[in-house]
């Protein structure tokens, strides 16, 4: 039958081969759900819930199918349906810790650019810059990990089709570079956190300092939990670990570890 994919020379595997076509499945048993790539998602994203729907959506007539093997994707399932041109030439730079990144414009009508940081031990990527960027150059200073740091670059727009509109991201563009930067304790003393290690208020006291500060928590990802210009902070609803506190007083930018028991 030419829906059984698993035949020789099988129609669905046929159409992938003669190399036109970059995916092909069989529907009606039941109907697939392929809308959510008109809103930036990709066909795997709908293969999944077709395979597993039996009252998300309305199906066909058949929808008791729908976790039947029959149900497959033939091809990739990354796919998209809207694509940028991606920007190119990323350069990372390394100025006393500090990553300044630069690359070359996509030649699409973008809106601006989202930039990506994977510390070297790190298994996922994280979003950096917290509003869109609208030239070609960056400045990192949230590094708190040493070791070789990997930095994506996708070029953003706004997509309208029929079905909403969206915020579409390019391919990204990578380079790594090399950085010393991380935990360290401090060694001029002027900062006293109490108590350390906490189950919640950490206070900060800045020896001989009565200005104004401003303190950004970072789990040891890189992620930006906190930003605060309280000289007591809570840590009671993150979980318990390390945590690094940034500490910017006057002309000075301090780090200290607090561990959360």
């Amino acid at each position: 039958y030419f829906g059984d994919w698993d035949s020789d020379n099988n129609f669905l595997r046929a159409v992938i081969a003669q190399g036109q076509t970059l995916n092909s499945f069989w529907a009606g048993r039941p109907q697939w759900e392929v809308h959510h790539m008109a809103l930036g998602e990709n066909i795997g994203f709908s293969s999944l819930l077709t395979q597993n729907n039996t009252s998300y959506y309305f199906g066909s007539t058949l929808n008791t199918f729908a976790k039947w093997v029959h149900i497959s994707l033939m091809g990739d399932p990354t796919l998209r349906m809207h694509y940028i041109d991606p920007p190119s030439n990323l350069i990372v730079t390394n100025n006393n810790n500090v990553a300044e990144l630069s690359w070359t414009a996509s030649t699409d009508n973008v809106i601006g650019y989202n930039v990506y940081r994977l510390y070297e031990n790190a298994s996922s990527y994280i979003k950096v810059n917290s509003s869109i960027i609208t030239g070609t150059y960056f400045v990192d200073s949230t590094i708190t990990s040493p070791g070789l740091i990997t930095y994506i670059v996708k070029a953003v727009n706004l997509k309208t089709t029929a079905s909403g509109s969206y915020y579409n991201q390019s391919l990204g563009i990578r380079n790594t570079g090399a950085f010393t930067v991380g935990i360290y304790e401090n060694i001029f003393d002027q900062i006293l956190a109490y108590p350390n290690p906490t189950k919640d208020l950490i206070i900060l006291y800045i020896n001989g300092y009565n200005g104004s500060i401003n303190v950004e928590v970072f789990d040891l990802s890189g992620r930006l939990l906190k930003s605060t210009n309280n000289t007591t902070i809570s840590l009671k609803d993150y979980a318990k670990g390390i945590y690094i506190f940034r500490v910017a007083y006057g002309d000075i930018v301090e780090e200290l570890k607090v561990v959360r028991e």
